[in-house]
């Protein structure tokens, strides 16, 4: 809780009259506003914040991103939908029962993630049907290729030819994947 102070003044003039006067100051206890949290990732990137701050009774969070929180130690997810890096200044204010405030900031940088986009062509065909994968995949720098037959291909981006066979008398939807890497080991 609150200290409180005896504060007293006695003074005495040049003809040696006294007089004094008391008083008291009250002192609120120290708040600290103390965080961690991840500073560094992949959009969506999730910040896994822990508040460690004492002496406070409430919490006003400003995440950087035009989101905020009262709660003690909330979740945020941060989101990069560009092309480049974005950094992100989050903050926690601290407040006691007092009044008393303390403010603590940090700084995060979150990488955006690729976007993971093709074209076949041709998309429909008779068995064997020979398919260019055309890439247009944003921000990678590697690709892993799942062409739905049990095979796969991984390299650079770029167009990649597959055949496809259907050895069934019925009509087949083969399903492709494609897990798009950046230079950050951001995937899409």
């Amino acid at each position: 809780g609150a200290v409180t102070f005896p504060i007293g003044l006695q003074v005495t003039s040049a003809h040696g009259c006294v007089a004094s006067s008391g008083g008291q100051v009250e002192v609120f206890p120290r708040v600290d506003a103390v965080f961690t949290m991840d500073t560094l990732g992949c959009s969506p990137f999730d910040a896994d914040i822990s508040n460690t701050s004492t002496g406070a009774q409430s919490y006003l969070w400003m995440f950087g991103d035009g989101a905020g929180s009262t709660a003690h130690t909330p979740e945020h997810i941060y989101f990069n939908e560009g092309l480049n890096d974005a950094i992100f200044h989050p903050m926690l204010v601290a407040t006691s029962a007092f009044g008393c405030r303390d403010t603590a900031y940090a700084e995060l940088l979150v990488h955006p993630a690729p976007i993971a986009q093709f074209v076949p062509s041709p998309a429909i065909g008779c068995t064997p049907l020979p398919v260019t994968l055309q890439d247009l995949t944003i921000g990678a720098v590697a690709m892993d290729w799942q062409f739905g037959d049990g095979t796969g291909h991984s390299g650079p981006p770029g167009a990649v030819d597959h055949v496809f066979v259907n050895t069934t008398p019925a009509l087949l939807d083969i399903p492709v994947r494609l897990v798009a890497t950046t230079v950050h080991g951001c995937t899409d």
